[in-house]
């Protein structure tokens, strides 16, 4: 099998399985993990223990995986989930575990494609949590590859009695949901794309109408002027009586209300009326630490989730929006837009469907959606008095508020029965029992000022109060970590990121997290990731601004990016060992790098993080580390391409360049501008490509750098295949081949030597093709390349098919398949199936080439691939024809 230069990897191999323009001769060996063709990760691991309780109540999504507050442009499409910190409202109107919706099946092709799940998905790590999900023994549980069995109603989230993948959707306790085939994390825009199969929140679904929370201190009739129950016709069943036709609802309210909790339960409760799925979003319009999701980003991150691959996006956002509408026509589907700025902003996002419903929560009351698009508006307001009182007693105790009654109500006065104030207080004053709740409600009343940006103007709610006494609580070295993590611009962090913001060892920094955690100004969401509510970290961003000096900001902002570039940088190697990146200057003093010890820890990392890289370099671009811009973007280039995130990629590699120039250095340059060729080529802009590689080759040629001119090559040959010109093809290689050679790339070598061999076999050179593909095999043995050495078995299939030696060719196949399963490469195994079934009908086995076509059929399917579906079901068609079947 041939390795197209440069995809996958930083310098040569690896195309990627998603290009819509990729021949099918054409076919990457980069390096495990693939992408399946939409983006998504085939067989990645989701960090461990997504999911989990972050404590006190506050619902910290489950299933998530690096958060769901996304920024700089980073879209991220997960299944399942409430964003962490979204539907945090503190004790009043607060979910006790995650506030989703479970069970409920998505529209589209988000779930994973490969056989293991992530670990910890969908876990729930705390007391409290949705006690009518996660039940097992039913039907419609994944069975065991995250992948459901049928569509389940919400709230089923039931387990079939299969073996469940690690951690997949387990019940860690009574009460805990089983949020089951949970699907975390590829993607890309500012605001995250969840497919909703979680967590219904403690109490919800008790008493009352859609929109009542029963004990759990919301109002019991909160929607005004129109009760909730009157809002969801579009999706009654057949039959049911008829009240107020209603496809988008407004909830507004201010910051901290709990919006977002009670659009989440009020989705969980009319669920059954939408069979064809949820999808949610948050466009992040009052996001304090990045910028509003664009319409663009978000109509482009639906319909991804609706398994619309990237490269397939129609170009223009009418466009795109006009096939997210085709998309949802004739489905009933519950569409939640969570934290909207503006109506520009929702409505290219609005179904369009009489069968779909819009939630919208904003913080305004978006009276263009109203005006102009029939919205019926819900004003959600503060909780009364006595609700408020019964989430408080309910965190202390009702003795301790009972001695204490008048304490307990300035309490409540002095928060304005704001639910999120109400519940940092009270995990305060939990934690220290022996503390007088009088002198809570003195220092309280001592506080003065107010978050002015998320604070309502027409009344005396100050949150600010109930924020400055718990960080004036904290260690003073608790409380420069709580400012400092302001600076960070992703969704969550890591405690080894935390470290290096900080500057500070890493078992130390644990410590501060759990402080600030137990005072719920920060929730660890998902195991060892953390990240702060948008209130919170508005006060976190207002302190470090007044505490500390620009030095110190600019020091721990240049700690962090060191620790992402020296994680990313031996991730990208890991995943394409013969990369040949320019290395990065050392770290600073204090600064902790992640661990990683091999290509899947470096890609489940990535995965991870790639929501926090994203922002990351945009951070880097706009306060001058123009070096560490490029060292991301450039570190990032093999999962770019194997994800399929080219638009990301194209965005990143652009940035890089211009960072490149200022930076004035020709190497720097060459390099970017190699960068940039080749993921245009990914996106089918060939004559940009050619240039852009060319004048790359050229300065690498001046520069005398053999091994990157050799790189180059290889891009330019992969570039000649897709043009259809396979002579210029094998030229490239050959020209790369001498180069790694008089540079004593062993590595590389090898890999170009089965590139050659690929080549000449598509020009008919068999047994030529078979003595390189042969010295390739043993050279990749001796370094330890395991995905070239599937690629390279298959080439040696390929060769002896059209030799007529088809047992060899056999046995060529199925050993790149051993490795390729255990790679978890599914496209690559689908692509050698395919060829493996030519062979078994080439000797007339049948059965066996009918079998191998059809797993083959199965996976392209189910990646999301329909030409090469399409030529596997060519082949079936023509067997029959021949049989006389047809």
């Amino acid at each position: 099998m041939a390795q197209p230069a440069g995809a996958g990897q930083a310098g040569g191999p690896g195309q990627p399985t998603g290009a819509g323009q990729q021949p099918t001769r054409a076919r990457q060996t980069g390096g495990a993990g693939q992408p399946t063709g939409s983006g998504q990760p085939t067989g990645s691991q989701q960090p461990s223990g997504s999911g989990q309780s972050g404590g006190g109540g506050e619902a910290t999504g489950a299933g998530q995986c690096g958060g769901t507050d996304q920024s700089g442009g980073a879209v991220r499409f997960t299944r399942s989930v409430q964003p962490t910190g979204a539907g945090q409202t503190g004790g009043t109107g607060q979910p006790t575990g995650s506030a989703q919706p479970t069970g409920r099946q998505p529209i589209g092709s988000a779930q994973p494609t490969g056989t293991r799940q992530p670990s910890g998905s969908g876990q729930s790590g705390g007391a409290g949590q949705a006690t009518g999900a996660g039940q097992t023994g039913g039907p419609g549980q994944p069975t065991g590859t995250g992948q459901p069995t049928g569509r389940q109603p919400i709230g089923s989230g039931q387990s079939t009695g299969t073996r469940q993948p690690t951690g997949s959707g387990q019940s860690g306790g009574a009460g805990q949901a089983t949020a089951a085939g949970q699907y975390g994390g590829t993607d890309r825009s500012a605001g995250a794309v969840q497919f909703t199969d979680s967590v219904q929140p403690t109490g919800a679904g008790q008493t009352g109408g859609a929109a009542q929370f029963t004990g759990t201190g919301q109002p019991t009739d909160p929607v005004q002027p129109t009760d909730a129950t009157q809002l969801t016709d579009p999706g009654q069943p057949a039959g049911a009586p008829q009240t107020h036709t209603a496809t988008v609802v407004v909830i507004s309210g201010m910051a901290g209300v709990g919006k977002s909790s009670l659009a989440v339960h009020w989705a969980h409760r009319i669920a059954e009326r939408f069979p064809d799925g949820q999808l949610y979003l948050n466009l992040r319009g009052f996001d304090p630490g990045g910028s509003p999701t664009q319409p663009a980003e978000a109509i482009a991150g639906m319909l991804h989730a609706l398994g619309v691959p990237p490269q397939h996006l129609p170009t223009g956002l009418d466009a795109q929006a006009a096939l997210y509408r085709s998309l949802l026509a004739d489905r009933r589907v519950l569409v939640l837009l969570d934290n909207a700025r503006d109506h520009e902003q929702v409505r290219p996002l609005l179904p369009g469907s009489p069968g779909c419903l819009a939630l919208v929560t904003s913080r305004s009351q978006l009276p263009g959606l109203v005006a102009s698009d029939g919205a019926v508006p819900v004003l959600l307001r503060l909780p009364p008095v006595e609700d408020a009182r019964a989430s408080l007693v309910r965190r202390i105790g009702q003795e301790r508020a009972a001695a204490e009654p008048r304490a307990v109500a300035d309490i409540i006065e002095l928060c304005g029965r704001l639910p999120l104030a109400l519940a940092i207080v009270a995990a305060r004053a939990a934690l220290h029992p022996g503390f007088p709740l009088a002198a809570v409600a003195t220092e309280l009343r001592r506080s003065h000022g107010s978050l002015d940006a998320f604070a309502d103007t027409g009344s005396a709610i100050d949150a600010r109060a109930a924020f400055s006494w718990s960080y004036d609580a904290l260690t003073p070295e608790s409380a420069r970590a709580f400012r400092l993590l302001a600076l960070h611009p992703g969704p969550d962090l890591t405690a080894a990121a935390a470290a290096s913001l900080t500057g500070l060892p890493v078992r130390r920094t644990r410590t501060l997290l759990a402080e600030l955690t137990r005072a719920h100004l920060l929730t660890e969401h998902s195991w060892g990731r953390y990240t702060f509510h948008d209130l919170v970290r508005a006060y976190a961003t207002e302190l470090v601004e007044d505490h500390d000096t620009d030095a110190t900001r600019r020091s721990a902002l240049h700690r962090m990016l060191d620790h992402y570039v020296h994680t990313a940088h031996p991730a990208a190697l890991l995943l394409s060992p013969d990369a040949d990146l320019i290395p990065p200057g050392p770290a600073l003093p204090g600064v902790t790098p992640e661990t990683l010890t091999d290509d899947r820890q470096a890609l489940d990392w990535l995965t991870a993080e790639y929501t926090g890289l994203l922002p990351a370099m945009e951070r880097a671009a706009v306060s001058g580390f123009d070096a560490h811009l490029c060292h991301l973007a450039w570190a990032l280039e093999a999962f770019f391409d194997r994800r399929g995130h080219w638009h990301d990629w194209h965005t990143a590699q652009r940035a890089a360049l211009e960072a490149a120039h200022r930076l004035a250095d020709p190497e720097w340059q060459a390099f970017a501008q190699r960068s940039l060729a080749r993921v245009d080529g990914r996106l089918g802009h060939y004559a940009e490509a050619r240039t852009g590689l060319d004048r790359a080759a050229e300065a690498f040629d001046r520069l005398g750098d053999t091994v990157r001119l050799a790189n180059t090559h290889r891009s330019l040959g992969w570039t000649s295949d897709q043009q259809g010109d396979l002579t210029a093809a094998l030229a490239h290689n050959q020209r790369a081949l001498e180069l790694f050679r008089a540079a004593g790339q062993r590595a590389a070598e090898a890999r170009v030597l089965n590139a050659v061999g690929w080549y000449l076999s598509l020009l008919g050179r068999y047994d030529q093709a078979l003595t390189h593909c042969e010295q390739a095999l043993v050279m990749m043995r001796e370094t330890g390349d395991r995905y070239g050495e599937a690629a390279t078995w298959d080439s040696i299939g390929f060769a002896h098919h059209h030799l007529g030696q088809s047992k060899q060719a056999v046995i060529g196949f199925h050993n790149a398949l051993t490795v390729y399963r255990e790679l978890g490469v599914p496209y690559q195994e689908a692509d050698t199936l395919t060829r493996l079934g030519d062979t078994h009908q080439a000797t007339g086995e049948q059965a066996a080439a009918r079998e191998s076509w059809q797993r083959a059929l199965t996976l392209f399917t189910e990646l999301g691939r329909p030409d090469e579906a399409e030529g596997v079901r060519a082949r079936m068609r023509d067997r029959d024809r021949e049989r006389g079947l047809a």
